[in-house]
């Protein structure tokens, strides 16, 4: 970065950003305060877990949200599946290719319809309509799920984060960013919200939170911020 001097490094967090005349001023928590004509957030989403005894302590290691991010590694295993409605028939064809052995947990009574039901029963996927006590594990090792007093033994565990997404950082809701459903950013081409001037990267707008799709998400943000300040400047 040292060949680039149009680039600056600034430590701390921004609290707070609004518009002013030529575009934006962000305060940062040590109290400065700057100046930017453009705004890209890439601050990200908090993990929403549901409070569920143990789950948290194995997250990210034997329990997971992704079947393509951590499913390859647990391909014909006992997976449990922690979600109902949508959601769950949304991530079950897809933990199925990886394992037959699939335990579907709706954590309560499930929304599934009848046709939903006769699907799973089909495929040998077993629903369980009982709320989760805990996820047993000793010295981290996942032993599987307690439901009803009995543990189900499974080696790996899918479960969804809650809806709306919660976002680490509010600047973007304040500058007047509007959300979708799922309290993601709208975004159109180039990333760009609805808010002129701002645009949003990473898993804060799209569903598909991966690295390599941030790391491109930011690379759109950024070139379409540089071709509107470059269109700016020249019609100035």
């Amino acid at each position: 970065m040292e060949l680039y001097d149009t680039i600056h490094f600034v430590e701390g967090g921004v609290t707070s950003a609004s518009m002013v005349a030529g575009g934006f001023e962000a305060t940062l928590s040590s109290g400065r305060v700057l100046r930017f004509k453009k705004i890209i957030l890439a601050h990200g989403i908090l993990d929403s877990l549901p409070s569920i005894p143990g789950l948290k302590e194995l997250w990210g290691k034997s329990v997971f949200h992704c079947p393509f991010c951590h499913g390859y590694e647990s391909r014909g295993k006992r997976i449990g599946l922690i979600a109902d409605g949508p959601q769950a028939m949304h991530l079950i064809p897809m933990l199925f290719g990886l394992s037959s052995d699939l335990v579907v947990f709706a954590n309560g009574k499930s929304q599934l319809g009848a046709e939903q039901r006769e699907m799973l029963q089909r495929r040998s996927v077993r629903l369980v309509e009982k709320s989760v006590e805990r996820i047993a594990h000793q010295d981290l090792r996942l032993q599987g799920v307690v439901v009803g007093g009995k543990l189900v033994e499974r080696d790996a565990v899918v479960t969804v984060g809650q809806l709306p997404y919660q976002m680490k950082s509010t600047v973007g809701e304040s500058l007047g960013c509007e959300k979708t459903d799922t309290g993601l950013y709208k975004v159109g081409e180039g990333n760009r919200t609805t808010v002129p001037g701002v645009y949003a990267a990473g898993d804060i707008m799209t569903t598909q939170q991966t690295v390599l799709g941030a790391a491109a998400s930011g690379q759109a943000a950024g070139i379409a911020a540089v071709q509107d300040l470059s269109k700016e400047a020249f019609a100035a």
